[in-house]
């Protein structure tokens, strides 16, 4: 997905005057199957390239229409992305269009709240969110030289234990 208005796939075209994705996925009233088929669109164009994917990630938007589109849904009790969203992820997943039968999401963002957050299940198929931002040592979207240390990754002792030697 992409911070852009959702795509038109029928005209092969970005959709005139169309919501942002990220926005999008957060609208109550879209449908599991409106879901479905916008996914399984963006999977479709992977697959032609042979990309197959794993995940999602939210893609969020700070214009000034998504952040006032965003106030309202809040204001009216939608804070978080429509659960059609995750049943519309499972779906696929139990389709086989994911490589795994699990669909890591990255939606929420947190600095504290670590963890994996089952959003749907049937069976060996689930749809996790995973918060992306906690303790993050690649750096994110920030690319801030003081938030990355991949090193983390690959060695058990931290940059400052390092340093600190």
């Amino acid at each position: 997905m992409t911070h852009g208005g959702l795509f038109d796939f029928d005209a092969n075209a970005r959709g005139k005057a169309a919501a942002h994705e990220g926005l999008w996925l957060h609208e109550p009233e879209v449908t599991v199957e409106q879901y479905e088929r916008y996914l399984g669109s963006i999977i479709a164009e992977g697959e032609r390239a042979g990309v197959k994917f794993t995940g999602l990630t939210w893609p969020g938007c700070g214009c000034d229409v998504c952040k006032r589109r965003y106030a309202e849904l809040r204001a009216g009790g939608h804070s978080d992305p429509n659960p059609a969203v995750w049943t519309a992820l499972l779906n696929l997943a139990k389709r086989g269009r994911f490589r795994s039968r699990t669909v890591p999401c990255f939606f929420g963002s947190s600095e504290t709240d670590y963890g994996i957050h089952r959003k749907a299940v049937d069976g060996e198929h689930a749809v996790y969110d995973l918060m992306p931002n906690a303790r993050d040592c690649f750096g994110i979207w920030e690319n801030n030289p003081a938030r990355v240390d991949p090193d983390y990754y690959a060695c058990t002792r931290s940059t400052a234990a390092r340093t600190a030697e």
